[in-house]
């Protein structure tokens, strides 16, 4: 017999479905990457034991998608969210037996809030667990959230926590759920009653009263969403007045760039035709005393011819010879 037939054979009932049942739950709490080592030494334990059956049976058992791992995950460290989704499921699915319109569409939308909501839940998971998500995989985890609204029996697998992969749910007919789940065990129906943490079980929640309630949550919801949307007209408006104010004082802090730089070559040429002027009043000074002193010379010649006319005109006009020589 092949290894795919002993399977088969292993899964179809052959082996003790309590104890293969078990075996699943602990290997489905493992990580992928640890998945098939975990299973093979469950499956060696069982051959080892004398269960060949039960270890061909361990050993067929899939290795679960990233996507089932985490919403496997989702089962088992929140449970009671994960109660709440598949009792929130049978009651919009009661529910949208009687409804129509503006009812329905306002149905369909709370649904899609708790999808979004719970894959929000995956996602804070898979930050505890050490793990990023990519956009296949968040896709998986929504497509699987919304099967286990819209379908009892997808709800079931997803409290089973032993998912293998991911769920789809087209909007007819029942979601096909016997290649997803590793060893079922059998099928439980959504429960009649609840029990409360201190007293004896009562009736679950009419659906009528749950659906007024969730309409409460999505008027609540909308409004909050109308004042939201209200509040970042406002503050997209003061951030576009900002933009604009920081716009023009830019341009005027440019301008005014613009101008130092064109004052400051201004005083550098200023200086520079400073410096000459410097210069030339310096000869000019230099010339003007020259030309005193000329004229001093010239006056005082002047005084000395009319005291002795020869006497001044040979001091002013000869040299005596042994000067000369």
């Amino acid at each position: 017999m092949s290894r795919q037939s002993a399977r088969g054979k292993a899964l179809a009932g052959v082996a003790d479905p309590d104890a293969l049942a078990d075996a699943a739950d602990e290997l489905y709490g493992v990580g992928p990457e640890g998945f098939v080592a975990q299973r093979d030494a469950a499956a060696r334990e069982a051959r080892d034991a004398g269960d060949r059956t039960l270890a061909a049976a361990i050993g067929g058992l899939p290795k679960p998608t990233v996507a089932a791992f985490l919403l496997n995950q989702l089962a088992r460290r929140r449970p009671d969210a994960v109660e709440q989704l598949v009792v929130l499921g049978a009651e919009l699915r009661a529910a949208q037996q009687s409804l129509a319109g503006d009812q329905l569409r306002a149905l369909t939308r709370q649904r899609q809030a708790v999808v979004a909501g719970f894959v929000q839940q995956v996602h804070a998971l898979a930050a505890e667990l050490g793990r990023s998500i990519s956009d296949q995989v968040t896709q998986q985890v929504e497509q699987t959230l919304r099967a286990a609204v819209a379908d009892a029996g997808a709800a079931e697998a997803l409290r089973s926590a032993r998912l293998t992969t991911g769920l789809s749910y087209v909007g007819l007919g029942d979601v096909d759920v016997s290649a997803a789940v590793a060893a079922p065990r059998a099928v439980r129906d959504t429960p009649a009653v609840s029990k409360t943490r201190d007293g004896p079980e009562q009736p679950p929640t009419a659906p009528h009263a749950r659906l007024d309630e969730l309409r409460r949550q999505l008027a609540e919801a909308a409004a909050a969403q109308d004042e939201a949307a209200e509040q970042l007209e406002t503050a997209d408006g003061r951030v576009r007045a900002y933009e604009a104010e920081r716009a023009e004082r830019r341009d005027w802090v440019a301008r005014l760039r613009d101008e130092l730089s064109s004052a400051q070559a201004a005083a550098e040429e200023s200086a520079a035709q400073l410096r000459q002027a410097e210069r030339e009043r310096a000869d000019a000074r230099r010339v003007a005393a020259q030309a005193a002193e000329t004229v001093e010379r010239a006056r005082a010649r002047l005084v000395d011819l009319g005291r002795d006319p020869g006497a001044a005109l040979t001091r002013g006009t000869s040299t005596p010879t042994a000067q000369r020589s």
